[in-house]
């Protein structure tokens, strides 16, 4: 169950790095990215 929630989110991240419609939303991508990040890093 783990690690499908975390392959899950995993796919997410790289589909937000991917997906950037404007140049003024890269900056929120990289928050949500980063926040993913940060929560993946804690449960290791």
């Amino acid at each position: 169950m783990a690690a499908v929630l975390l392959a899950t989110e995993y796919n997410f991240i790289i589909l937000a790095a991917f997906w950037s419609p404007t140049p003024k939303f890269s900056n929120l991508f990289s928050v949500i990215i980063l926040g993913f990040a940060r929560r993946l890093s804690d449960r290791l």
